[in-house]
Formats: C-alpha cells, sequence, structure tokens
C-alpha cells in the first residue's frame, strides 16, 4: 500500500502588441493504491499468478484569471492473471502456452467510467519458435486544465463564404479549453513471433504486427491554416458550424474570455449585440474537441543478441519499426 500527495504552483505572464496579462494557476494532487500479488497455486501443468488492486486519486486545478476551480476523484479497481500451462521443468517463465489476462475499471466523477480489458497469448510450439498475440482497450480522460472554460478567446472575422450572397459572413470564431470534452479511447491488438535458433541461444529474432485505432481523439477541429477556409470546406466541419445561433448565445461567446476583432467591421462589444450588428452572423467552434482519429499499422522489428568475453559480456541488437499506416482523421467527417 502507497500513498502520495503534491502539488505546484504557477505564475504565467503573457505579453503582446495589445496587452499583458498575468495568470497564477495551482495543480495538486492526492493519491492512494493498495496492490496484492502472488502466486494463485501450481502444479505440474499450470503455474498460475495474479495481482489484484485498488487505487483512490483526487485531482484539483485552479485559476485566478478568469476564476476556476475544478477538482475530480478517481476510483480504480483492476486485476490480473497469468498462466503458464505445461511450464518446462527446472525453467522458470518458460512454458508451452502463456495466458494473460486484466482489467481495470476507473470511475471519474466528472465524465463517467469505463473498464478497459487486455488479452494476451504465447505459444511454444517449438523450442525455438514463440507465437504471441494481444488484444486490449484504452481510456484517457481529458486533463482538469482542458477541460475547463479557460484560456477562452472569440474572434471576428470577414470569411469567404459560397453560401452568403455577398461571396462573405461575419465569422465568430470560437477558440480555447471546453468543459465538455469527453475521454478519449483506443483499441490495440497484436501478433508476433520470436524465434531463438537452437544453434545460436542467445540471439532472437522478433517481428510483431500492430494495428492501433484511437477515437474521439481531443484536438483542435480547424486550427490556424484552415480557419480562413472552413465555410468553403463546410462539408469537413459538419457539426461545428452554426449559421443560425441565437442572440444571447452568440453575444455570451462575445463575453466569455478574451475577444478580438479582425474582421474591419465597426462593432462595440460593450453597447451591442453581435447578432444585431451582423445579422448574417456565423459562429464557428474551434476550441478543443472530441473530433479526432487516427489509425495506425505496422511492424516492428528487432534482433537481440548476447556474446560472452573473456570478462562479462557483450550485449547487442538493432530495433525498427515500419508503419504501413499512420492516418488522422481531423473531424467526423
Amino acid at each position: 500500500a502507497s500513498a502520495l500527495t503534491g502539488s505546484s504552483e504557477n505564475e504565467t505572464v503573457s505579453v503582446d502588441t495589445f496587452r499583458s496579462s498575468r495568470v497564477e494557476d495551482a495543480a495538486r494532487l492526492t493519491a492512494f493504491d493498495a496492490i496484492a500479488d502472488g502466486k494463485l497455486f501450481s502444479n505440474d501443468t499450470a503455474d498460475v499468478r495474479s495481482a489484484f488492486g485498488v487505487e483512490v486519486r483526487r485531482e484539483r486545478y485552479e485559476s485566478d484569471r478568469p476564476a476556476v476551480s475544478r477538482s475530480r476523484n478517481v476510483r480504480s479497481v483492476f486485476a490480473e492473471f497469468v498462466a503458464d500451462l505445461w511450464p518446462e521443468a527446472g525453467v522458470p517463465g518458460k512454458s508451452l502456452v502463456t495466458l494473460t489476462a486484466a482489467g481495470r475499471y476507473s470511475d471519474y466523477s466528472t465524465v463517467g467510467g469505463s473498464f478497459d480489458p487486455q488479452l494476451g497469448l504465447a505459444w511454444r510450439p517449438w523450442t525455438s519458435l514463440t507465437v504471441r498475440a494481444a488484444y486490449s482497450t484504452s481510456f484517457r480522460a481529458p486533463d482538469l486544465y482542458s477541460a475547463s472554460d479557460i484560456n477562452l478567446q472569440t474572434i471576428l472575422f470577414k470569411f469567404a463564404d459560397p453560401l452568403a450572397p455577398s461571396g462573405s459572413s461575419p465569422t465568430l470564431v470560437r477558440l480555447g479549453n471546453n468543459s465538455s470534452l469527453r475521454p478519449e479511447e483506443a483499441r490495440t491488438w497484436s501478433f508476433g513471433l520470436d524465434f531463438v535458433p537452437e544453434a545460436l541461444p542467445d540471439l532472437k529474432f522478433s517481428v510483431a504486427y500492430f494495428d492501433i485505432s484511437y477515437d474521439q481523439r481531443i484536438d483542435q477541429p480547424a486550427g490556424p491554416a484552415d480557419q480562413r477556409t472552413i465555410l468553403q470546406n463546410a462539408d469537413r466541419y459538419a457539426g461545428l458550424i452554426d449559421r443560425s445561433p441565437t442572440a444571447d448565445a452568440a453575444q455570451s461567446f462575445v463575453t466569455a474570455g478574451r475577444f478580438d476583432n479582425f474582421s474591419g467591421l465597426p462593432f462595440n462589444p460593450a453597447t451591442q449585440n453581435i447578432l444585431v450588428a451582423f445579422p448574417a452572423l456565423v459562429v464557428v467552434d474551434d476550441r478543443l474537441n472530441n473530433v479526432a482519429g487516427t489509425k495506425l499499422q505496422g511492424l516492428d522489428l528487432s534482433v537481440d543478441g548476447r556474446t560472452a568475453l573473456a570478462t562479462g559480456s557483450l550485449s547487442y541488437g538493432i530495433l525498427g519499426t515500419y508503419n504501413f499506416t499512420v492516418d488522422r482523421q481531423v473531424t467526423a467527417s
């Protein structure tokens, strides 16, 4: 069993052409975990080990500008089993088949819970060859800073718009963090071979195919390079463009956080409602959002060896990865 607590405090001063600002923030973490592990049983046909654990965590983030104080409790339970079937007598860790099974359930007070399993198989059909496969899912909750309504900025632009009679529309672009962020998820599976020549028992060749898919990744949908053409490519940003915002919503975007007018159009946010000033206003949500996905497929290749010397031994190896697929999907469409 173990416990820990820690904190950090930061002061950030930002200066640009128009203004300077000072922000103080702090993060705190308190955690406790307990793990029990050991051998469940052992006989001539099986050697089974296990681990069980619990973890409790409290995270807190505070900022003075704007005033933000967010915290969450995280509770987790997990278990793992490793079964060596038909173990090789007198050779620890060597068996005909090794099965692994693990699972973790984590419950976040802010975003809910997730159960993530992991399954693995290693099979030695011959002394020199091991075939292995694995499958798992994973889950990552957004950090408290990113999932806060902090660092918000709204900019008024005048963008080219194929749906506007004049060819352009006043466009309100929302930037910054997002308190509605949800967790990222991933699925991973792999299949591999390990070969140890009988004539060279200190040399191992390995190859493994992997396939990883990330969903709901947290990202900025358009980014600065694509913002100016976002209305011309509206089909790529489904759900992020609002052509009929309400007056209250549009004005709340202007007053939340920092506002800048780069449109060249006259507008005073202190005395005017932006939708009244610009009835054809388009709102683009370019804040951090769960919009991205990534697909990775490839091969891991390695050679590891060891050579005995007069004094000690020399270990050497080479490792490489060849990616077949590295696809990044920025939005759902």
